[in-house]
């Protein structure tokens, strides 16, 4: 009996036990609550712009997190406004902001910069501007590495890496800034290369390619005013090479009217090969255009253009010319010279280091002047846009001398046109491209080359395969 009373009073004790655990399951226990650092309230905020308490806690919680050159600079607010008060909490904060002033020096480095010229030049340390009357006098530093950097408008962007150590100072010469060798180059287009500023009026739907190397903006006086360019396509629109194979060569010269400003000319001289036509050479409308760029400051380029096509070239008007040959025709095209087209296009580019993103939009209105047996549309207008991402080895991709880009283009009819009446598909087009392009010296030139590979994502034309190589060589001097 006393054994069995045993048994049960162990029994109870564990059901017991058992119900007094249920509640701290993990349906029921609470998580227990995070800490919340005090010095999250501080991010971004300027100890002028705070009273003097918060501002001396303010750089106590950048000295707690590693932050020694911010801290002590905020020790400095601290002690400047708290001295000036006559109460004698500020009075002792003051001497509290001056100690730890005097503490924390030592366990940061200084980099002192130098130039001879400081106007018109942004020198920076860590992208963060020096004020130009600092320029040769030591500015603090954490310890480590530091990029210092100068740059000005229509010169090349200067960079160096210096490392710096606790209680050491560092030295920093700015040489004088080169003329930019060629800022006309890389303002072609919203990353600088491949794609024309605005829709090349002699182009088809869908095919938006640049013209030859043109130049958009003028350089320096002394730098290179006149720029001579090359460029050639190869187009195989079709997935049957039976139905004929293109190549497009547009020779361009341009000339500076000012810095910012440069007019342009080029000619596209067109072959075709096919099996059913035999092979024909023609010249297609030249194309003029007055184009302006601007840098402001150093991360944004912005560039205004304007083109307008001559109706000069080989006459189309009677109708001998197909469609997948004009397709083929990237950089002129037979189909449009029935048109003189003219329009304005902008665009804008932001640069941050080794990237760029930019973006560009124009219209292309089209007056037809002659062929009406052939082209029923006596007006036309198209609009154009493009997105671009670009990627620089070196730290400025605005005027980098080597830049990869990837780029989605897109065209779109604004007007009943006749391709449209043929094909719905033919109202808009989409492309994609990538490409790289290398510019260096030459005397007291430049020599340029860039070199894209552009294909149709959408129909019409991505029912033929249609893809383009483009080349392209340019000379100033």
């Amino acid at each position: 009996m006393k054994r069995f009373a045993l048994r049960w009073s162990v029994l109870s004790l564990v059901i017991a036990g058992t119900a007094y655990a249920a509640p701290r399951s993990r349906e029921t226990v609470a998580p227990p609550a995070r800490r919340v650092d005090k010095c999250a309230r501080f991010a971004g905020e300027d100890a002028a712009a705070l009273p003097i308490a918060a501002a001396f806690e303010m750089a106590r919680c950048r000295e707690k997190h590693g932050q020694i050159t911010s801290a002590i600079a905020s020790f400095e607010s601290v002690a400047q406004r708290a001295g000036a008060a006559r109460d004698r909490r500020s009075a002792a904060r003051a001497v509290a902001a001056r100690q730890r002033i005097v503490e924390l020096t030592p366990r940061v480095g200084t980099i002192v910069v130098h130039a001879n010229r400081v106007a018109d030049v942004s020198i920076a340390i860590d992208e963060k501007s020096i004020d130009p009357a600092r320029v040769g006098e030591a500015v603090r530093v954490d310890p480590g590495e530091h990029v210092v950097s100068a740059s000005s408008p229509r010169h090349e962007y200067w960079a160096t890496r210096v490392t710096v150590a606790a209680g050491e100072q560092v030295t920093a010469s700015v040489p004088e800034l080169r003329e930019e060798i060629d800022p006309t180059y890389g303002a072609k287009s919203s990353v600088g290369f491949a794609i024309p500023e605005s829709t090349p009026q002699t182009s088809p739907p869908g095919t938006d390619r640049p013209a030859s190397a043109t130049a958009t903006a003028a350089p320096n006086t002394s730098a290179p005013r006149i720029i001579v360019g090359l460029g050639s396509t190869i187009a195989l629109p079709v997935r049957s090479a039976a139905e004929g194979l293109a190549a497009v060569t547009s020779p361009s010269v341009s000339y500076a009217l000012s810095r910012v400003t440069a007019v342009s000319a080029r000619v596209p001289i067109v072959g075709m090969r096919s099996l059913e036509r035999g092979n024909k050479v023609f010249v297609a409308n030249p194309i003029v255009g007055v184009n302006s760029t601007w840098f402001v400051g150093s991360r944004w380029r912005l560039g205004l253009n304007g083109q307008v096509t001559i109706p000069v070239g080989h006459g189309a008007d009677k109708g001998d010319v197909t469609i997948r040959e004009v397709l083929a025709t990237v950089r002129g095209s037979t189909q449009y010279v029935n048109y003189t087209g003219f329009g304005p296009s902008g665009s804008a580019t932001f640069g941050l280091s080794h990237l760029s993103v930019g973006g560009r939009a124009g219209v292309t209105q089209f007056i037809r002047v002659r062929g009406s047996d052939v082209d029923k549309d006596a007006l036309r207008t198209q609009l154009s846009g493009a997105a671009t991402f670009g990627f620089s080895p070196s730290e400025n991709a605005l005027r980098a001398p080597v830049l990869f880009i990837a780029e989605a283009r897109y065209l779109v009819w604004a007007s009943d046109a006749s391709p449209v009446r043929k094909d719905p598909d033919a109202r808009d087009n989409l492309m994609g491209a990538v490409g790289a392009r290398l510019r260096g010296r030459w005397g007291s030139g430049f020599a340029g080359g860039a070199l894209t590979y552009a294909a149709a994502v959408d129909s019409p034309l991505v029912r033929y395969g249609y893809h383009t190589l483009d080349i392209d060589l340019e000379l100033g001097f």
